[in-house]
């Protein structure tokens, strides 16, 4: 099934960069991504046999005219004319990651304790483009635990500037010279 995602997705992909319109398209999916997350009855309604197409269509242009590209309300309508509308957050989720992969950007996890604006996740994106040398999109995720602070995961790599973090620090290097000082107390 795999395979049927990544046709939708290269298609998609075309589309966009025939209207030199990625950026809008990539933010447009993403958006589409969280609205299906945040209401599944969508899919549902979506991939129900006894529903007609033409029905389908006259909803998605109901809830998306005028909030999408109309290419991308287009591309929608062809989704559900084949019948893949059950199918449509896992296309519009290969659709994402075909367009990463392809523009070469990296993506990541910016946890904090509080949702942060979108003005600083765009700073603190750019001043990791900068250290990893690649171009990087983070969201931003609640973890209560850090106190303070955030910490940002992209691939392999974690730059923790938690609170939680500098007070585990801080405790293992206090654990650390106690243990050294009893040590060489021993030695004497």
């Amino acid at each position: 099934m795999n395979a049927i995602f990544l046709r939708y997705a290269i298609a998609l992909f075309s589309l966009a960069k025939e209207e030199n319109k990625i950026e809008t398209y990539l933010d447009e999916a993403n958006q589409l991504i969280d609205i299906i997350n945040e209401n599944e009855t969508l899919i549902t309604f979506l991939k129900d046999y006894g529903i007609e197409v033409n029905e389908k269509k006259k909803v998605l242009e109901t809830i998306f005219k005028d909030k999408i590209q109309n290419n991308l309300l287009y591309f929608l309508y062809v989704v559900v004319d084949n019948q893949r509308g059950k199918y449509l957050k896992e296309i519009l989720t290969e659709f994402v990651k075909y367009t990463y992969k392809t523009l070469n950007v990296q993506t990541g996890i910016i946890y904090s304790t509080i949702p942060l604006k979108e003005t600083d996740i765009k700073k603190i994106e750019n001043k990791v483009e900068k250290i990893m040398n690649s171009k990087i999109k983070l969201k931003n995720q609640i973890d209560t635990n850090l106190i303070g602070g955030f910490k940002i995961v992209v691939g392999y790599t974690v730059f923790d500037n938690s609170i939680l973090n500098k007070i585990q620090n801080l405790k293992k290097d206090i654990l650390d010279k106690i243990g050294k000082e009893d040590f060489n107390e021993n030695k004497s």
